[in-house]
């Protein structure tokens, strides 16, 4: 069996809502990915980080999950302390690749979970996943000084 990933800070998670709207449609839709690490980033705790709407600068690109910071010490500040679960699908053929989107997945139905892992801390998950080569963080303090 294939899977899929999503990542929220919502416990008990049991059918993931078609809830989100399709880029470029007026659709609404479940986002999904191949990418474990790449479903870390979008456990977001509004509580924790102060943001209320998600700013995440990742991508995935042949198969790595990206990061890249936009002011220093981004990534801890937005996932060090933060926590949530990693939701698992089952793949299915109503799951289309979205165009443009490298290991991004969309499904027009509300999605059964078949099981979930708790993510204590994101942060350090992250920083496991780039440990283990699955994941690049371009660190701010990395970027050409144009660019800062």
């Amino acid at each position: 069996m294939e899977y899929l990933y999503h990542g929220s800070a919502v416990q008990g998670i049991e059918s993931l809502r078609a809830s989100s709207a399709l880029h470029g449609t007026g659709e609404r839709v479940v986002y999904l990915t191949d990418s474990v690490p790449y479903a870390l980033f979008y456990i977001w705790d509004e509580k924790h980080t102060g943001f209320q709407y998600k700013h995440i600068t990742a991508w995935l690109e042949d198969g790595l999950a990206q990061y890249e910071e936009q002011f220093a010490g981004q990534l801890a500040a937005f996932y060090q302390g933060a926590a949530g679960w990693l939701y698992r699908v089952e793949r299915t053929p109503e799951m289309r690749p979205v165009e443009g989107r490298e290991g991004l997945f969309s499904v027009l139905e509300d999605t059964s979970v078949a099981d979930a892992e708790y993510i204590p801390d994101v942060y350090a998950a992250l920083l496991e996943q780039e440990v283990q080569g699955k994941a690049k963080i371009w660190r701010f303090s990395e970027r050409s000084p144009e660019k800062q």
